[in-house]
């Protein structure tokens, strides 16, 4: 056979051959042919060495699929993690804000029954004072209301004062109110004045039984205008004072906070305090004395004696809005 056309078939069996697919005598001829034919060696060898390249690079490719894949599903199994992590933190947060909304809620709803259990006493006493001081004049003032109530009957005693800032106190007034539920008069006396004024017919009851109570508005209308979002902006811890443990319920805003003191084993109010910072702070003390009004309290035939001799007093009509029968005692 002419040397080039044996070359020529050599080569095309060299895939063949490589891939171990020829006979054994095409392998023997070809291997023979190799001994002899330095041309068709090289071509044989470089042939091979493609393909083992061929073959590293496909295990190359290979491995960095594998890795990247490898990579891919470890960024996947952080990010489930993360995922998770992120969802229990938001859980807890909402369940903490639920359980401190619910906890919140519960002492606004036994305060507030407690101040419905209130406003079904026969007798007491509520003691009412406020202090109030304007930051920016630097003054301020001070009042007590003390609230006598027994079988239908009222007696209001109210002083106030200035107070300075060097603690000094201005002239104290004072007034004292008699009323009964459901009526259209009522007697007050001016006692700085030295006037007893006598009103009828005021076209409006003034006070009915428990109404003094409403004046604990800020549970009453967290309790009756109550939301979940209501209670969001509110915070509650525990304080102890004087062996006594309170429920302070605080909201805070731009500059303001508000506080109300709740007495943990009664739920009744003692304490509110508000400050708007740099502009006022009013604090406003609470007490409740229970059956402890005698008739003498609530007597008007007090003011039948000498100790009001002296004072003016005027008869009010509001029906016809006229005063008539103004006269010394």
């Amino acid at each position: 056979m002419d040397k080039n056309k044996e070359c020529y078939l050599i080569k095309d069996l060299a895939p063949a051959y490589i891939d171990n697919m020829v006979s054994i005598e095409s392998k023997d001829l070809i291997e023979k042919h190799l001994i002899d034919c330095k041309d068709c060696k090289e071509y044989y060898n470089n042939m091979n060495s493609n393909i083992f390249q061929d073959i590293d690079k496909e295990k190359t490719d290979d491995l960095y699929e594998f890795n990247h894949l490898k990579k891919i599903r470890n960024h996947m199994n952080y990010l489930k993690i993360s995922i998770l992590i992120i969802i229990s933190v938001i859980i807890f947060f909402v369940v903490g804000i639920i359980i401190k909304c619910n906890y919140t809620n519960h002492v606004f709803e036994m305060s507030y029954n407690k101040i419905e259990e209130l406003k079904n006493l026969d007798n007491y006493v509520l003691i009412q004072k406020t202090t109030y001081k304007d930051l920016k004049e630097r003054s301020g003032f001070e009042t007590t209301a003390n609230y006598y109530y027994k079988d239908g009957k009222y007696k209001v005693v109210s002083t106030g004062n200035d107070i300075n800032y060097d603690n000094s106190i201005d002239e104290l007034d004072t007034s004292i109110t008699y009323m009964e539920d459901d009526s259209l008069n009522k007697i007050v006396v001016f006692e700085d004045l030295k006037q007893i004024a006598y009103y009828y017919n005021q076209g409006f009851v003034e006070m009915k039984k428990g109404d003094v109570f409403e004046i604990f508005t800020d549970v009453i209308n967290y309790k009756r205008n109550y939301t979940k979002f209501s209670m969001l902006g509110l915070s509650i811890k525990k304080k102890k004072i004087d062996g006594i443990t309170y429920y302070v319920i605080r909201k805070d805003m731009d500059n303001f906070y508000k506080e109300i003191w709740i007495n943990k084993d009664t739920f009744t109010i003692t304490k509110i305090v508000e400050e708007s910072y740099n502009n006022y702070y009013r604090e406003v003390n609470y007490e409740i004395l229970v059956n402890t009004v005698t008739e003498n309290d609530i007597d008007t035939s007090t003011l039948n004696t000498d100790r009001y001799k002296d004072y003016k007093v005027n008869y009010i009509d509001n029906s016809t809005q006229n005063i008539w029968g103004i006269k010394e005692k």
